[in-house]
This record gives structure tokens, sequence and C-alpha cells, in this order.
């Protein structure tokens, strides 16, 4: 006990100091490998609390730091071993695991490094390259440095297991940027914020990016900030009184928006409880307001919080001001007419829910999902042909685009993250009803109608047989296929002749050859459905009678079940985009609108008819 011994290794040089197998005191390991490995452990009692110096770390059992060489000086988040340590992005860590390295360098620095040498490493900044930092951060160096706080400042808050290695990844990015901006948050000194004429950002209540994304939303409407001004005081019953409320909280917030020189405000939670919790909630629940939010802002869905806004201030405007903007309507036709019901019926709608499929790749697509003709069940046994078309189309369009589906194989509900490309103008003429047009033009539209009907049909059953051919069956093939060359190698080191022949009867290369004939063909088809993909738009491409621009897109990043909101909008007064992240407001070009450089993608679409696109400008004009 106690003796020290001097090791030498093949790639490096320690010295180990051992204080009895079963005491909890520090002792240090040397591996003569190459890399010059060093372990820092506590005995058997906390035996598996170790920091690995060379290749890979592990605290805990499971939390690791990576590091390639066996100098102390980048003992935490360097770079990976040659034998495959653990790069930082792929773990992140946590701040126990940057204190228990910090540790380890202290205690290994009294046996290889003079104090001095100790102290200059402690002041700088653990993680050595910035793009550790970035994959830390979970974003790129394209990233504006207003943007990157805004996702810093979220998951941060959402990660408070690593809200000080985080800080130390923001502070190396501030470092390599020589950013001004970044080191004054670091500091602590407040922002300058948007310039005047500038919309105000809002601050975060807690998991109510939904909320301040919707709020932005309708106060770029300038019929809702006029019906809420005018909202009367006086309540027919309970559920009238929550709808005034909420009008006079958003009116006092929009007049604020529009005159404060505060460049973020704070909404008030009153008016974030009315937004959010129905009336049914507090009849249901014997429970302060305090609960009843916390069970909604966990992750609320934005479509839901809009939803429940916009019923509370139909109640509360009058004339049914606040509805008729988003109030369309779609007429379904069964065919053949079911026994007892009518052939066509009509059905309002206040948002437009589409499916992002693996083949939708532009908003047409994504609206086909929702204005299609499909084959419905019908009385348990007979199938139906039903169609949907546009009757009428609203001033303000609202798009939901549905990314959550649930992954049979995962088991688990995913988010589909593919970008959905947003023209500026969308054309609805092609989902309009042919009996809601002029007489004069019915004919070409039906004419039209007719031949689209038929290119989505040949179009989709060329999908159909792509899917097949690229499924479950091919996927087996070339599992099996390479698995058996694994086989064959085998055998053939270990002059295995039975096994030789064997699979010289059934030789991978045939396999090998029908799975590229599938995936050839599967390709050939690919090519055929898009061609008719081409001939679709080319259908539609002079039918421009009904044009919608591109006005607001609310952005989500993250997964299925958590992440952040935010929303980008068009001010059509200046022609030009902002998004407005909680408290970072700032503008963007157009090609940022939809394709994020964070990760975010497109949730909620809104399309303004361009006749009436005046009515969506800046709280501030």
């Amino acid at each position: 006990d106690g003796d020290e011994l001097t090791h030498r290794g093949q790639g490096g040089v320690g010295r180990v100091a051992h204080r009895g197998q079963g005491a909890a005191q520090p002792f240090l390991t040397t591996q003569g490998q190459a890399g010059g490995g060093l372990h820092l452990d506590r005995g058997e009692a906390v035996a598996h609390q170790v920091v690995e110096l060379s290749g890979q770390a592990e605290a805990l059992g499971r939390n690791r730091l990576g590091r390639g060489d066996a100098d102390v000086e980048g003992l935490v988040l360097g770079d990976p071993a040659p034998g495959g340590g653990q790069q930082v992005g792929e773990y992140h860590g946590t701040d126990e695991d940057l204190r228990s390295a910090r540790q380890a360098l202290r205690t290994v620095a009294q046996y290889h490094a003079p104090a001095p040498a100790l102290e200059e490493r402690e002041r700088r900044n653990p993680i050595q390259h910035p793009d550790d930092a970035y994959q830390l951060l979970q974003t790129n160096a394209d990233v504006d440095d207003a943007l990157l706080l805004v996702g810093y400042q979220v998951y941060a808050a959402e990660s408070h297991a690593r809200s000080e290695l985080l800080r130390v990844a923001l502070e190396r990015v501030a470092e390599a940027r020589h950013s001004a901006y970044l080191l004054r948050f670091l500091r602590g000194e407040a922002d300058t914020g948007p310039a005047h004429d500038m919309p105000r950002g809002l601050h975060n209540l807690g998991n109510t990016c939904y909320l301040n994304s919707l709020l932005q939303y309708l106060g770029f409407i300038a019929p809702i900030r006029d019906a809420v001004h005018r909202a009367g005081t006086e309540a027919k019953s309970a559920e009238h009184q929550r709808a005034l409320s909420l009008a006079h909280e958003l009116d006092a917030l929009f007049r604020d928006m529009a005159t404060s020189k505060e460049w973020a405000l704070t909404p008030r939670k009153e008016l974030a409880y009315l937004a959010l919790v129905p009336l049914a909630w507090e009849q249901a629940y014997a429970c302060s307001k305090d609960e009843l939010m916390s069970q909604v802002t966990t992750q609320q869905d934005v479509c839901e919080c809009l939803g429940n806004m916009t019923t509370l201030l139909d109640q509360a405007c009058p004339s049914d001001e606040v509805q008729r903007l988003f109030l369309g309507t779609s007429i379904q036709t069964l065919d053949p007419p079911p026994k007892d019901s009518p052939r066509t019926t009509e059905q309002t709608f206040t948002s437009v829910p589409v499916t992002l499929l693996p083949d939708v790749r532009s908003m047409y697509d994504a609206l086909d999902t929702f204005f299609n003709d499909e084959q419905v069940p019908w009385d348990n046994e007979a199938r139906l042909q039903r169609r949907i078309t546009l009757k009428q189309a609203p001033p303000l369009l609202q798009i939901h685009v549905q990314r959550v589906q649930y992954d049979r194989k995962a088991q688990r509900i995913v988010k589909h993250q593919a970008a959905l490309d947003l023209p500026d103008t969308l054309y609805l003429d092609r989902y309009m009803d042919a009996s809601c047009a002029p007489p004069e033009r019915f004919d070409a539209l039906h004419t039209l109608h007719e031949r689209t009907l038929a290119l989505r049909r040949e179009r989709a059953a060329l999908l159909e047989q792509v899917h097949q051919l690229q499924g479950d069956e091919l996927m087996a093939l070339e599992r099996i296929t390479r698995r058996l060359n694994v086989w064959k190698h085998a055998a053939e080191q270990n002059q295995d002749t039975e096994w030789h022949a064997l699979l010289n009867e059934h030789a991978p290369s045939e396999l090998e050859s029908v799975s590229l004939i599938m995936r050839a063909k599967a390709q050939a088809l690919t090519t055929q459905a898009d061609a008719l993909h081409t001939d679709l738009e080319t259908l539609w491409s002079e039918e421009t009678h009904l044009p919608y621009r591109l006005a607001s897109v609310c952005m989500h990043r993250g997964e299925a079940t958590h992440g952040h909101y935010f929303v980008n909008q068009r001010d059509f007064a200046k022609n030009e985009w902002m998004t407005l992240n909680d408290t970072h407001v700032a503008p963007i070009t157009e090609g940022e609108v939809s394709k994020d450089p964070t990760g975010a993608t497109s949730y909620l679409v809104v399309y303004v008819r361009q006749d009436v696109q005046h009515i969506l400008s800046s709280p501030r004009h």
C-alpha cells in the first residue's frame, strides 16, 4: 500500500500511485498502450466512475467525454482517439461529466504538470475546436449570432443537466467568431433589441413559444386588431366572459406591441391561461390555474391553441368578422351515391390538414392529400369513390402540415423532418369545384379535372409498385446476400469444403443480381412517376385566376414530443420577411422562410388571397 511505481509503456510514460483496492481513495493506473491512456478510478466501491483520457471516457456507466491523445491538456472534449473515440456531437455529456473531468485533470496534473501549467489550462475553454461547440449546440457555422443565441436559450432551458456545458460551448463559439453580440450576452449586458419600426419580441412564459408565435401572427392581421379593440364588455355567459376577457387581453398586448419602446414585452399570464385552457377543463378539474397551465404548456400543439383562440374571438367579436377571415367551404362528392345519403355535401373548415407523405415535395403535393380522390369504406363492406373539392376559399388559407406519424417498425411516433417547398404565389384554381366556375369556363375546367384525376391515379399506381419493390422483401434479400458473403468468406478462410459447396449451390451473386434488378425496376418506375408529376404541373400552369401569397410560416424545431416554435412573418407594406422567435426579431431572406438553417420545418403555413394582402401589416405601422 502506498508504494509508488513507475511504468514505461510503448506509447507514453506514466506514474502509478495505488492506495488500496477497497478504499475510496483515488488511484492512477497507466496503460502503456499506443496513446498512453491514463485511467482514474476510485477503488472497487465506486469503480463504475471512470474518466478515460485515451479513446472513450465513461462516467457513471454511460456518460462519455472523448479524447484522442494522452496529454493532460486535452482532457475534456478533444478529438476522438484513432481507435474510435466518441465524438462530442454524438453524445453531448452533462455538467456532471464536465466537473468530473475537470477534477480528474487536477488530480492527474499533480503528477504530470506543474501548477502554472494547470492554472493556464483551467483558464482556457475545455472545448478546443469550434466544430465541437457547434455540434454540442446542435447548430452550424452558417447560423447568424442572433438565431444561434435563440437556439442556445431554448436548448439550455430544456436541458438543465447540460446548462453549464452548453454555456461553455457558446463561449467557444463567441471566441471563434470574435462576436461582440454573443460576448455581451455572456457578460450579462442588455441587448439593444430590434429597430424602432420592427415588431416587438415576446418573452417566453415557460414552454409557451407556440403561443408567442400565434400572438405575433394574429397581431399582424389588421382586422383582428380592430375586432378585439371594439369587443364589448357585457357578458351573456361564463364562456362569453372568457371570450371577452381574451379579446381585452389581446387588445392591450397589441397596443403595447404598437407603441412600446421596450424591445421585448411579456404577455400577461391571464392571456396565456385564457388562450390555452378551455372552460371545460376548469369545470372538470378542481385545481388551481397554475396546475391547469402545467398540463398544457409541456408541449402544446400550435394548431389546437390557434383553434381555441379563434373560437373565443368568434364569440367576443361582432358580425362574424373574425370567422370570415378563416372560414372556407369544401364539397364532398360520393360516387356511386350511397343509399339514403346525398351524393354531395358541403363542409366548412378554418384550416386545411395536409399529410407529409414520402412523395410530397411541394405545397401543391401536400394539398393534393386533402383535395383528393380516393376509395373510402362505407357501411362496413361497400367502398365508394370520394372526391373533395373547394367551393369557397377563405381570405386567409391556414394549412396545417401534419408531420407527426406513427412508425410501426420503431413502435413510436416520429416527426417527418423533410423540407416542404412553399411557392411565393399559390394558385388554387386546380382545387376549385367546376360547378363554382363561370358557365363559360365549366367545360374547360371539367376536362382539366378529369385529366388530373387520370394522371393522379396512374402516378399513384406507379408509386405503389415502387413501394412494393423497395419494401421488406428487397431489404431481406439484400440482408441475406450480405450474410451469405460473410459466410462464404469464412468458409474459404477455414477451408470448410461442406459449407463452401453449399454456398456455391446458393451463390450470393445470384441473390445480389435479383436485388439489383428489383432496384433498377423501381428506379425506372420512379422516373415514370416523376414524368407524370411534371405533366400535372404543366396541365395547370395557365390557370392563375385565384392567386394567394405566402404570408406566414410557423416553424417547429425538434422532434415529435418536444421542440420549439417560432414564426416567419411577411410585412406586405415593406415587402420583406422577418423572423419572430420569442424575444429575437430580425429580418430574413426569402430563402430562409421555409428552409431554416437550424433545421426547423414548417408546421402551420398561411397564404393570403392576393386582392386582400393589405390586411396583413405590422402593429407598428
